[in-house]
């Protein structure tokens, strides 16, 4: 159990059991959390919270790949686009259109399915999934 030590906090780290120090300015500051509300402030927290999400990341890669993107008809548009190697930007016309289409085209990067302006595997498989439908 942590005990008040003057201008410190010491305690057991929730995550392996050693003793770390935190200050009381950090505890108060507010600093980052996880998600059962444990201060992230110390170093020595912040180091074994990444390795405890790097655990929990590899013993469950298989239920992320199992579901299923969903495409929004831009997404599906753009992919369209990707697989015919035409530009992504086709048929897009106006300012806010093509501020649309930046937010898209990040979205689809960050799940995987473009690469750049190329299309994935992922991407295939997703349009392909969307055909079926």
């Amino acid at each position: 159990m942590a005990r008040n030590a003057g201008e410190r906090v010491i305690g057991p780290c929730p995550y392996c059991g050693e003793r770390y120090m935190r200050t009381n300015w950090m505890k108060r500051s507010g600093m980052g959390r996880d998600a059962q509300g444990r201060p992230l402030s110390d170093t020595h927290l912040i180091a074994c919270h990444k390795r405890y999400l790097a655990a929990q990341q590899a013993k469950a890669p298989e239920q992320e790949s199992k579901r299923p993107v969903q495409l929004t008809a831009r997404m599906r548009q753009v992919l369209e686009h990707a697989a015919a190697g035409r530009p992504l930007d086709t048929g897009i016309s106006g300012r806010s259109e093509y501020g649309g289409l930046a937010g898209t085209v990040l979205a689809l990067q960050v799940r995987g399915l473009l690469a750049g302006q190329e299309i994935t595997k992922g991407g295939l498989d997703a349009l392909a999934q969307e055909k079926d439908r």
